[in-house]
Formats: C-alpha cells, structure tokens, sequence
C-alpha cells in the first residue's frame, strides 16, 4: 500500500483476526490489502472470526485486542 495512505495510522481499526489468538499470541492477517503479523496485547484469548482492535503499529507487526 502507499505509505501516504498509512499516514493516517491504523490505530483504532477494526481487523478479523482468523484464529484463537491467545494473550501475547502472533497470527497472520489481513489488513488494507497485506498481510501483516498481529500480536494480541490484551489479557483474554480473541476468538477466531471476531473483530479485534488495533491500538498501535510497532514495525511490521500490528498490536491488537478486543474491540
């Protein structure tokens, strides 16, 4: 994706997250196009089809816990 676009930074989205991810857990997922890694940050496992939040980028890898 274009770097201008990010710009605006994907903190607050929304993302599906396609399987169990257990607490400090990394997966594989889709998010604007790329595939990207996502750690869960919260505290609680977030099931495999729902919507997690993402509450900061650190490299390439997307933080993220329940909405």
């Amino acid at each position: 994706k274009d770097i201008q676009e990010m710009k605006s930074g994907p903190a607050g989205d929304s993302v599906a997250v396609p399987i169990d991810l257990a607490p400090g857990a990394v997966c594989r997922l889709d998010y604007r196009g790329s595939t990207w890694d996502a750690r869960n940050e919260s505290e609680q496992t977030i099931a495999a089809g729902s919507q997690a939040r993402i509450v900061r980028v650190d490299g390439l890898t997307l933080k993220i816990s329940h909405q």
